[in-house]
């Protein structure tokens, strides 16, 4: 199959970076993915972003995959949904998981029915649609390399509210697990886009009493996307607002990638994508199912392991009475953060 990849006289040149995605995704499972990122398989690509050696802590390995996925993911999207140059960048770089039991040559033919390309187009372009994906891999690391050295002065999780409620039948639940995440025995920062019910969230989070020296603006981020004419549903006047570039799916990366945890409240299909998007870069995603919508189906289709300390929690997310819930949330949440932050 690699016979339609090569040979082609009007190709770019790869860059080292490409190369070093493209033979990462030929060699180890024909799949992108933080699994493989992270394995020594992934040494050519880091080595290639970073011009030094690997991180040789695992946390800090695990990171910087996260973050080159999440920018490859990002840089996709950018392309617009159903494009041919996005269904190649996917075709060569496979990010959905929905992709990585396929070789080259039956997501080309798979992804050029629905994105609109042919094996010549694929062969033409994707040296061209990879290098770009790449060299905005490379335009963007010092911004990382930025938020790391601070992540490690501060030391401090990020928690990404996610949601949906249409009814506003869930405010008071929004608001009971705001006062939960508050009492994590360590300090976190939360976040959140434009929907009513994540916003309750992070605005009760952030007007709690101050914890760890942290102001109300240092606790809660409504991130909102550049451009976008969609109205805030309530404004609390609490926490900083922060504006990001691109398209939805752009924004929804960029937020879960910078997250070290997401609690679903209820949801929509964009809060589906946003769960997926959670599993594929590695974060945690904590929901309260008797929520329903998307965090009941998260719940209900959960394949990952469940620590044995924290199973009897697991299960009381998913009791009606939020009084059983919400406390749950906290536990699970201090479960999965303790070892890095607590």
């Amino acid at each position: 199959m690699d016979g339609i990849i090569t040979g082609m006289s009007n190709r770019q040149p790869l860059s080292e970076l490409s190369a070093a995605l493209l033979d990462l995704c030929r060699k180890d499972g024909m799949k992108l993915s933080i699994e493989v990122l992270v394995m020594d398989s992934g040494d050519e690509v880091m080595i290639a972003l970073t011009g030094t050696a690997p991180p040789a802590d695992l946390t800090d390995r695990g990171r910087l995959a996260c973050w080159i996925l999440a920018m490859v993911m990002r840089r996709t999207a950018a392309f617009g949904d159903g494009t041919r140059d996005a269904g190649i960048a996917l075709a060569a770089l496979p990010t959905d998981t929905t992709l990585h039991d396929m070789n080259v040559g039956e997501r080309v033919k798979h992804l050029g029915r629905s994105h609109g390309f042919s094996k010549h187009d694929y062969g033409a372009h994707r040296n061209r649609v990879v290098n770009e994906i790449a060299t905005c891999v490379e335009l963007e690391y010092p911004n990382y390399c930025a938020r790391q050295s601070m992540r490690r002065h501060d030391a401090i999780p990020t928690i990404f509210f996610a949601g949906y409620d249409v009814n506003e039948t869930m405010d008071q639940v929004a608001e009971a697990v705001g006062i939960e995440v508050d009492r994590l025995p360590f300090p976190a920062t939360v976040c959140s886009m434009a929907s009513r019910v994540a916003m309750i969230a992070g605005y009760t989070f952030a007007a709690q009493a101050d914890m760890g020296g942290l102001s109300a603006d240092e606790r809660y981020t409504l991130y909102r996307r550049q451009g976008s004419s969609r109205n805030q549903p309530i404004n609390r006047y609490r926490g900083l607002t922060a504006n990001l570039l691109g398209s939805l799916t752009e924004a929804r990366i960029t937020i879960i990638e910078r997250s070290d945890l997401v609690i679903v409240l209820g949801g929509d299909a964009g809060t589906d994508s946003e769960t997926q998007f959670a599993d594929r870069l590695g974060k945690p995603v904590v929901s309260l199912p008797a929520t329903g919508g998307a965090a009941r189906r998260y719940y209900d289709n959960f394949t990952g392991r469940i620590p044995t300390a924290i199973a009897a929690d697991y299960r009381d997310l998913a009791h009606r009475d939020p009084d059983i819930s919400v406390p749950a949330v906290g536990r699970v949440v201090t479960h999965l953060l303790a070892d890095q932050f607590g």
